[in-house]
């Protein structure tokens, strides 16, 4: 595979793992992710440094395993 395609398909993943985390959280909580924050540059940036939605109190630690 062309170097291209590999690093195409790891971001991929990524985006869906994300994806799937923001999904988990939002049924956990009954918030969607980053509802407290304004949706912008800042939070894009945020997010492109790791920052990722939070889980609802009281989510069982298997529950947020699974989002890892």
């Amino acid at each position: 595979m062309e170097e291209q395609t590999i690093q195409e398909q790891k971001n991929l993943m990524m985006i869906n793992k994300f994806s799937e985390r923001g999904i988990m959280t939002e049924l956990s909580s009954g918030k969607a992710p980053f509802y407290e924050k304004r949706h912008n540059i800042i939070l894009a940036l945020e997010v492109y440094n790791g920052l990722g939605p939070e889980f609802g109190k009281g989510t069982p630690e298997n529950y947020k395993k699974i989002s890892l």
